[in-house]
């Protein structure tokens, strides 16, 4: 009888093996799977981030381009009335600037004379 159950505990032990055989290839394959998946998820991740910028770039490009042909068409535009009125616009400055200095150097003339006269009274 001892036969008999050692028999059958070797038999129980080998199925044992064989089922914990089979997980581990099934583990295996899980894994091998479960890595490849990710390789893939990932490449097709990194194309479209690398794809977005590049598309985002050819978009900013283009928005500057048109701003740099809108610019152009600005300058096109300036015409000799333009021109006048800055002229006229500078010339309105030098006059208010004329008449600061007078009236800045008639203060310092009123200034300095009401010095004199205080001095020459104060004598």
């Amino acid at each position: 009888m001892n036969l008999q159950k050692l028999s059958d505990d070797i038999g129980q032990l080998q199925q044992k093996l064989n089922d914990a055989k089979a997980r581990q290839k099934a583990l295996i394959l899980r894994g091998k799977t479960a890595k490849s998946r990710i390789g893939v998820k990932r490449q097709i991740h990194d194309v479209d981030i690398e794809g977005a910028m590049g598309r985002f770039e050819r978009y900013e490009n283009r928005i500057d381009l048109l701003e740099g042909e809108i610019e152009s068409y600005d300058l096109g535009q300036r015409n000799l009335a333009d021109e006048i009125a800055d002229l006229e616009s500078d010339e309105k400055v030098d006059e208010e600037l004329e008449k600061l200095k007078a009236r800045m150097s008639s203060t310092s003339i009123v200034q300095e004379t009401g010095k004199e006269t205080s001095e020459d009274t104060g004598k």
